[in-house]
């Protein structure tokens, strides 16, 4: 019985932070895809594989001057096959060739080389619509790189103090609340961002790209995760919130006083109570 009680006692305490820890752990994966792998996808991505426009779709674009009469691939271009856009690079592919990655660095979408196009050899400026897409993208992800670092940072306070915890290391409960409350608000901030990011480009895009046999597409995966860690925060802060309210007892195992030798041996969640697991002693 006494093994019961403190296997609960130690999941009471450590449940919080378990929920912590994988929120941690997701904005982690987010945050490593795209540094030399493809881990869990990307914010966005285009396939211009089958990409053929004709060159009477520039007849209104007076910067591009087209002398080829047959249709425009990726490689006429200039531009392989597939991109793929993640949080802190990007990777491109060419036709029969491996995944190529780039970038790796703050600010990379805003410090992309489009000003310029090359048509068949020649270079040409770019359309002023393409370049605010991609300033538009680049200041998105410049943020979102900004709140994702104060995210990860906080998140892992929150689960070094779950660490701390686990070791009977006492800290104010409030301490906890407000670690756990910070990093749920950088988490939704970074949801946001990232998610704006990663649904405009390609709705700004489509217009210049799917009507020509070209694809582009959010990244669902990637954003499924940052929101389910900004889920899982959440519930770290509803039950940090339970217990400062004295709603919820921090250990369900000791909910019966007259098993207690002190009543304050109960670790309850009041406002001004200590976080740690406790040892009692029964009559």
């Amino acid at each position: 019985m006494k093994g019961l009680q403190k296997f609960k006692a130690i999941m009471g305490v450590s449940m919080p932070f378990a929920l912590g820890f994988a929120a941690f752990f997701m904005l982690l994966i987010v945050g490593i895809g795209g540094l030399g792998f493809d881990l869990m996808g990307p914010v966005f991505k285009v396939d211009i594989t089958k990409l053929s426009i004709p060159p009477t779709a520039f007849t209104d674009l007076t910067m591009i001057n087209i002398t080829s009469t047959e249709n425009l691939t990726a490689s006429s271009l200039g531009l392989e096959d597939k991109y793929l856009f993640y949080l802190w690079s990007y990777s491109h592919t060419p036709s029969n060739g491996s995944m190529q990655f780039e970038g790796s660095n703050f600010d990379y979408a805003n410090k992309l080389d489009t000003q310029n196009i090359s048509i068949n050899g020649a270079i040409s400026e770019l359309p002023s619509k393409l370049k605010d897409i991609q300033s538009n993208f680049g200041d998105k992800m410049k943020f979102a790189q900004m709140v994702f670092l104060a995210a990860i940072f906080n998140a892992f306070l929150v689960v070094l103090l779950g660490v701390l915890a686990c070791f009977s290391i006492k800290f104010r409960l409030l301490v906890g609340l407000g670690f756990a409350g910070i990093t749920f608000l950088t988490m939704i901030a970074f949801a946001v961002l990232i998610t704006m990011a990663g649904l405009n480009a390609p709705s700004n895009l489509k217009p210049f790209i799917e009507e020509f046999d070209g694809k582009v597409d959010t990244g669902i995966s990637d954003l499924a995760i940052v929101w389910m860690a900004a889920a899982h925060m959440l519930a770290v802060v509803v039950m940090f919130t339970l217990m400062a309210t004295g709603v919820r007892p921090m250990n369900p195992a000791f909910v019966q006083p007259s098993k207690l030798e002190r009543e304050e041996d109960l670790l309850r969640g009041d406002r001004t109570g200590d976080y740690s697991l406790v040892h009692v002693t029964h009559k």
